[in-house]
């Protein structure tokens, strides 16, 4: 069977985590835009949590990304972020660029050069060219992808875990759907991620965080 970048990451089900305490109650209506997000990434720390709950036409569900450590690869800093017991997700700690997934300690997948989900700072009609190769080691698959991406706007979007100012970033191939996230400084992370898989349109909503 195929895989391919956006297939849906299965995670068990953990249950809620404690929730962001910047959300316990409705943000205030006067709360100023955001203009632009911080002139570089989010810092993440080791026990950093964030659940999410996703539905597509194949089902629902829920599942955790946590931060567990940093690594150096190659003389390049990565966090590492676990989802479940088995899957690991290394994200380049300069910009959160997604360079590779391993499943049982083995490379599932790699993106080279890493996948570019954001260019910072974040600003209403930044754009940017997003090349790269998906490498899939275990099935000796390649799949190359050239796609443009654009923050399109700033709103105030409400998922489960609250009400945050975030980010809409489009990132389109040609002749295929777009994907949509939306980025809220606030918590560090996407809070909502709406796109194609191979089951067709899947959304993923943030349901709980936990920064501290």
């Amino acid at each position: 069977m195929r895989l391919t970048p956006l297939r849906v990451i299965l995670a068990c089900a953990l249950g809620i985590l404690i929730g962001c305490a910047a959300v316990a109650t409705p943000p205030p209506k006067d709360r100023p835009a955001l203009a632009s997000s911080p002139p570089g990434p989010p810092v993440w720390k080791p026990g950093y949590e964030w659940g999410f709950r996703w539905e597509s036409p194949r089902g629902k569900g829920t599942f955790v990304w946590t931060v567990t450590r940093e690594e150096i690869v190659d003389g390049v800093a990565y966090y590492v972020v676990t989802a479940g017991r088995q899957r690991e997700m290394y994200l380049r700690k300069a910009d959160l660029a997604f360079s590779l997934e391993k499943v049982r300690g083995q490379v599932e997948r790699r993106y080279v050069p890493p996948q570019q989900q954001y260019v910072w700072p974040l600003t209403p009609g930044k754009t940017w060219e997003d090349t790269f190769t998906a490498e899939f080691p275990l099935d000796r698959q390649t799949t190359e992808f050239a796609r443009r991406c654009q923050v399109e706007a700033e709103e105030t979007m409400t998922v489960p875990a609250g009400t945050f100012r975030a980010f809409k970033i489009v990132c389109r191939r040609p002749g295929t759907i777009g994907l949509e996230v939306w980025y809220a400084p606030e918590v560090k992370q996407w809070i909502r991620e709406r796109g194609p898989t191979d089951d067709g349109i899947r959304d993923r909503e943030l349901i709980s965080c936990k920064l501290d």
